[in-house]
């Protein structure tokens, strides 16, 4: 079984669920594992996992699905708050009363059962997910922050690195799959394992002070304005605003930006990295 790194709560809960499995959802920001658990979940129950993505998911698609669905099988839709409502309408009786109306040769609707099957959801905005169908998942996950120990462990899962190296690079993320990625990037230019070699590359790629080139940009121009809104933020560093608020989740964790409906603005925190990156 793929290793899950974290995530302890939500794991021990998952084990102790009952069979057949409820439906889940799964919420969180971008990278944060949330695939990652499904096929953990699957793995672990030694079911089948079928992956949906919600954006590109058709009528006649889901249907084919629910057709040929099995007892026990684990239905996996990506993104599920990107479903078209006709496709997010034929989910209601599937999940709820496992049956599905079919029109039949003669142009007469009839109610088929289908085999039991979890239905598990992942979405980066929950909020955009309608009532009917947040109300028939039984159980709801937020995904947690990960700490800098559980990102460190992650890099060295999928690289041979030392610790102390794979801190340095977990220093500049939040997420696994910034983890993965970023230590693939470093590790594709060191020299050797050395955490010098390490810090060269992080340096050469744009990590600085724990923070990529954009996410400094974003800091030097919120200090210079003092407050500024989305939009003139979106137009000052040449990204889409899906773009500025996804650097804005990290800089928000990590405490260094504040956000109103006034604007953006440093905390303390903040103020203070800025004197550390003026400082060298």
């Amino acid at each position: 079984m793929n290793k899950l790194i974290g995530l302890k709560n939500i794991k021990y809960e998952i084990h102790h669920l009952k069979e057949p499995l409820c439906h889940i959802i799964f919420y969180g920001p971008r990278g944060s594992g949330k695939t990652a658990l499904s096929e953990y979940i699957a793995e672990s129950k030694n079911k089948k996992l079928i992956f949906l993505t919600g954006n590109t998911l058709k009528l006649n698609e889901l249907m084919n699905v629910f057709v040929n669905v099995e007892e026990g099988d684990v239905i996996l839709i990506d993104e599920i708050h990107r479903l078209s409502p006709r496709v997010e309408e034929l989910l209601y009786q599937p999940m709820e009363k496992f049956k599905i109306s079919i029109k039949n040769t003669s142009g007469t609707i009839q109610m088929y059962p289908l085999p039991k099957f979890t239905l598990i959801g992942t979405t980066t905005k929950p909020s955009m997910l309608s009532k009917p169908l947040m109300s028939r998942f039984q159980v709801a996950f937020q995904i947690p922050h990960y700490n800098l120990r559980e990102l460190a462990q992650i890099v060295r899962l999928k690289q041979s690195v030392s610790r102390s190296s794979a801190l340095k690079i977990a220093l500049n993320i939040i997420t696994p799959r910034e983890a993965i990625n970023l230590a693939s990037r470093v590790m594709s230019l060191v020299k050797d394992n050395s955490e010098k070699e390490v810090s060269k590359s992080l340096e050469f790629i744009g990590y600085k002070y724990g923070l990529s080139k954009s996410e400094r940009f974003y800091l030097k121009i919120v200090y210079n304005v003092g407050k500024i809104g989305l939009s003139n933020l979106s137009s000052a560093l040449q990204l889409d605003e899906d773009e500025v608020r996804y650097i804005e989740e990290k800089l928000i964790r990590k405490g260094y930006i504040q956000v109103s409906s006034r604007g953006r603005c440093l905390s303390v925190k903040g103020l203070i990295k800025i004197k550390e990156m003026k400082r060298q």
